[in-house]
């Protein structure tokens, strides 16, 4: 029981890493891209 809930916090804890990258590629492209662009 202690090693199925291990393995299940250790596929949220990947999802949530695989979730946070997408984020930071979002974030990025706002930084990198916005002061490129005039702003409105």
């Amino acid at each position: 029981m202690t090693e199925r809930n291990a393995s299940e916090s250790t596929e949220l804890f990947e999802e949530n890493i695989f979730i946070t990258f997408e984020l930071t590629d979002d974030v990025q492209d706002m930084f990198f891209v916005s002061p490129f662009e005039p702003i409105n």
